[in-house]
């Protein structure tokens, strides 16, 4: 498979998309619910790039940025 040169993985809870630097946001996702941990959301990302679904990472990220959950920590 190979890889898109859009996303980078940085760390366990850090991509670099589009040049970008997006970090989940550890206040946001407690894990109180179900499916609501930060290690759950970083595996849907990264799910997104394995299979190469930029269209659900994009959707993703830009409704985290909107209501919640992820930073831009570098442009």
């Amino acid at each position: 498979m190979e890889l898109n040169k859009n996303f980078v993985y940085l760390s366990m809870k850090e991509i670099k998309y589009r040049g970008n630097i997006y970090q989940l946001d550890k206040e946001y996702w407690k894990g109180d619910l179900l499916n609501d941990s930060i290690e759950f959301q970083y595996e849907q990302l990264e799910y997104c790039i394995e299979i190469g679904d930029f269209q659900t990472l994009e959707n993703r990220i830009n409704n985290m940025l909107k209501w919640g959950g992820i930073k831009i920590i570098k442009k």
